[in-house]
């Protein structure tokens, strides 16, 4: 059995116990996980850190009714006809999306940057 490392040290853990092992897994048969809906869509996005990959196509932070436009615009636009060409302009409005939330998150890092920059005037 390979060693196991804690990153912040370099003294390598004791495998766990039997005993360990059988708690754990104990343990995890009692959770039920969320159970209201608030919770569980809370829960649905635990991992996400920026929302390029996102499910979820307009976030939490961002304003649904916002996608809806941009969405029906290019519905409106190119009027597609069939599940082929609604899925292909869906992709199209995601894309801008997409590009809406890259931009937004380019300029608020800039804005951070220059926050923390000392000015000139001292």
């Amino acid at each position: 059995m390979p060693e196991m490392h804690d990153n912040n040290s370099t003294k390598p853990k004791a495998p766990r116990t039997e005993a360990q092992k059988e708690a754990a897994r104990a343990n995890g048969t009692k959770s039920r996980g969320p159970v209201t809906s608030m919770g569980k869509a809370t829960c649905s996005r635990n991992a996400l850190r920026h929302g390029l990959t996102a499910f979820h196509l307009a976030l939490v932070n961002e304003d649904q009714d916002r996608f809806n436009q941009v969405l029906n615009d290019y519905m409106d636009e190119y009027l597609p006809e069939g599940p082929t060409e609604t899925n292909l302009v869906e992709q199209i409005a995601y894309a801008q999306w997409q590009l809406y939330r890259r931009l937004d998150i380019r300029n608020r890092h800039l804005q951070c940057r220059n926050r923390d920059q000392p000015s000139e005037d001292g």
